[in-house]
């Protein structure tokens, strides 16, 4: 009798911990991907000969920095499970979102620009499109609800 008492004042934090544990864990693997993708090629020139890397701009550096941060925090909501970092999480993810969003905008006109001369034979790259997805994941990741929460 005593220990179905015990495990049912335990059940519940089982589950906010391990539904903190998930996001902690989407945050790491979401921030991998942002740095991951800051190092991948955002455009190549020369039908791929010369990358263009967004590690060598300052945007590519605030969001490498930011998918550290992230994985960090990730890290840190896996060890101790706390509301705080979990918000902190889901914002830095919100925030990180609008921002490679912000730089996808303007990436039309720089395609176009880099496509009237014709010697540079300019591509996208896949880079800030795992950046994105790094991004992406470590918002909805972050959003999970915990029965704290709710």
């Amino acid at each position: 009798m005593e220990q179905q008492v015990l495990r049912a004042s335990l059940a519940p934090q089982r589950s906010v911990v391990r539904g903190e544990a998930m996001s902690g864990v989407i945050g790491i693997a979401g921030g991998t991907l942002v740095i991951v993708g800051s190092w991948l090629p955002w455009f190549t020139l020369y039908a791929g000969l010369h990358p263009l890397r967004g590690i060598t701009g300052l945007n590519g550096k605030l969001l490498a920095a930011s998918g550290l941060l992230a994985a960090f925090v990730g890290l840190l909501l896996l060890m101790k499970p706390r509301r705080v970092l979990h918000w902190l999480l889901c914002s830095l993810g919100l925030c990180l979102t609008l921002f490679t969003a912000w730089i996808l905008a303007g990436v039309p006109a720089t395609y176009r620009a880099m496509q009237e001369n014709p010697l540079l034979v300019a591509q996208l790259g896949p880079g800030l499109w795992v950046v994105l997805g790094g991004t992406l994941l470590i918002a909805a990741g972050a959003s999970i609800k915990t029965k704290r929460d709710a």
